[in-house]
Parts: C-alpha cells; sequence; structure tokens
C-alpha cells in the first residue's frame, strides 16, 4: 500500500509539469499540420471571392462545414481526472470534448481544468482515501456550438467573445450530437492562406 501511495504521488508530481509543456508541443504540432488541410481548400470553388474581401467578408461567405476538423479528442465522462490529464498530454491536446456512454456531448474540458481539480501531493497520505473526480462532474456544461451551415464569421464571433479557442460543431436538429470541431487556429490559417491569393 506504502508503494502503491508512492507511485501515486510520483504521478502527480510529474504530470503537472508535463501539461505546462503541452502547450508548446500543441502549438508546434498544430504548424505543422494544419498546412496540408489549409491548402487543400479551394476557396474560389466555395463561392469566396478573396480578392475584393477583406478577413471578416469572406468570413462570412465559408461555412463551418468547409473549415471544421474531424480529428479531435474526446474522453469519456467517467474518466478519472489523472487519466484525462494523461490523456490530453499524450494526445498533445489543450482542449477535448467530454462524451457520455451514448457519444452524446456532456461537456468541454481544458488541462486548466484538470490543474485545478489534480489533488496536491501528498495529501492523501494519513488521510481517509477519496474519490476521484470524474470529468462529467468538473467539465463545463453551458457550451457554446456551432452547426455545419452557419458562416464561419458568425461562429468565431462567438469564440472571441468568450475568449475560446474550439467550438463544437453539432448537428443542429441534435445539439449533442458532434460533427466535427471548429478550432480557432484553424481559421486564422486559413485567412493567412487566403491573403496570400490577393
Amino acid at each position: 500500500a506504502r508503494g502503491a501511495r508512492w507511485a501515486n504521488n510520483c504521478v502527480k508530481k510529474i504530470i503537472l509539469p508535463l501539461m505546462a509543456a503541452v502547450g508548446v508541443s500543441v502549438w508546434i504540432v498544430e504548424r505543422m499540420q494544419a498546412m496540408p488541410a489549409v491548402q487543400a481548400l479551394a476557396l474560389p470553388q466555395m463561392g469566396v471571392n478573396v480578392r475584393h474581401t477583406d478577413d471578416r467578408d469572406w468570413l462570412q461567405q465559408v461555412k463551418v462545414a468547409d473549415v471544421m476538423g474531424k480529428d479531435y479528442l474526446a474522453l469519456p465522462d467517467t474518466m478519472t481526472v489523472t487519466d484525462a490529464g494523461w490523456s490530453m498530454v499524450q494526445a498533445k491536446c489543450y482542449t477535448t470534448l467530454v462524451l457520455d456512454h451514448a457519444k452524446q456531448l456532456v461537456g468541454i474540458l481544458t488541462l486548466a481544468d484538470i490543474k485545478r481539480h489534480l489533488p496536491p501531493a501528498g495529501k492523501s497520505m494519513g488521510t481517509r482515501p477519496t474519490v476521484p473526480q470524474v470529468l462529467k462532474n468538473i467539465c463545463t456544461k453551458e457550451i457554446l456550438f456551432t452547426h455545419p451551415e452557419e458562416p464561419v464569421r458568425q461562429a468565431t464571433d462567438r469564440m472571441v467573445a468568450r475568449g475560446l479557442q474550439l467550438l463544437p460543431v453539432v448537428d443542429p436538429e441534435y445539439p449533442r450530437q458532434v460533427l466535427g470541431v471548429l478550432e480557432q487556429h484553424q481559421v486564422d490559417r486559413v485567412a493567412d492562406f487566403a491573403s496570400t491569393k490577393v
């Protein structure tokens, strides 16, 4: 039992520095992976006149479906906070969706949320064991979302207003059914790509 407590404390001491470093890893990975997807966008074929419009105007012409990503991290709402932290670090992901057993959207979780809910290292030593926190109890359940046919400009305006980097893209008739995600960094890269075509 003492060995198990020691190992548990070691995990908790290690995971926080890893989470602090993951932001840099995410940025590097996103920079490397985003360009092929951006270059695949045929903006003129989508009806976007990038030559005579500014960023906000053409973002009104592009639909979320044209920019959203379908490769995203989603974790079960019954997963513990510590396990979720490790999963996010290994996936180099700052934000994850939280889904229930039916794969329906429950909430959104960030590494900052994980940090706030990890028990301090050594707290359980000599005290009664506590029930591990699970994601459905700590994730943000008041979720802003978008749908595939919404103009990107409207979706990103909501993201900016709330300081968000990601919106779930859901079925308009079933708002808990996730179809993909809209990420601010991807929208920014599309804007940069469009500007090079002017």
